[in-house]
């Protein structure tokens, strides 16, 4: 079960690392893997302290932004695509 979850968690990074390397070439793609990170930023930057907004970026603004929209998109992201693998590689239970 353990090992089950660590690879799912393995390969939700790494599908969204690829994901996000290879939406980085067309607008399209690089906004709607963006999307669910804005969206979670917004709704949960007011909780974030403004130490991490200015560690993010010293200068804050735009750039922190995007820097924790991205990271934002990278987890949610990982997140989903490690439950779906966590759910197709489950064991056949199905009796013969």
């Amino acid at each position: 079960m353990l090992r089950r979850l660590l690879r799912s968690a393995a390969v939700g990074l790494l599908t969204s690392l690829l994901v996000c390397v290879v939406s980085a070439a067309w607008t399209f793609a690089a906004t709607a893997y963006q999307y669910p990170g804005e969206f979670l930023v917004v709704r949960f930057g007011r909780f974030l302290p403004d130490k991490v907004i200015y560690t993010a970026d010293p200068e804050g603004g735009a750039p922190a932004m995007f820097a924790l929209s991205l990271l934002s998109a990278f987890l949610f992201w990982s997140c989903c695509v490690a439950a779906i693998y966590f759910y197709v590689s489950r064991p056949n239970d199905r009796a013969a």
